[in-house]
């Protein structure tokens, strides 16, 4: 028969098992999550590489546009 010290230390046990798990399911989130963002920014680089000739159409002295990729922070 177990215990009483034994049972605290498993149910301890599976509490930290359980902390890990969310903690390991959270930095994966975090990693796709910076993977997306990583994804957007480099689309928008592309867009950007793409726009870049119609912006050098624009004459000089016209200043309604403003070229620039930002991060929006």
């Amino acid at each position: 028969m177990k215990e009483a010290g034994e049972k605290t230390i498993d149910q301890s046990k599976k509490l930290s098992d359980a902390i890990r798990d969310v903690k390991n399911a959270f930095a994966d989130r975090d990693d796709v999550v910076v993977d997306m963002r990583e994804a957007h920014r480099m689309r928008l680089d592309l867009l950007a590489a793409e726009l870049a000739p119609v912006f050098a159409d624009v004459p000089a002295d016209m200043d309604n546009f403003d070229f620039v990729v930002s991060s929006g922070l």
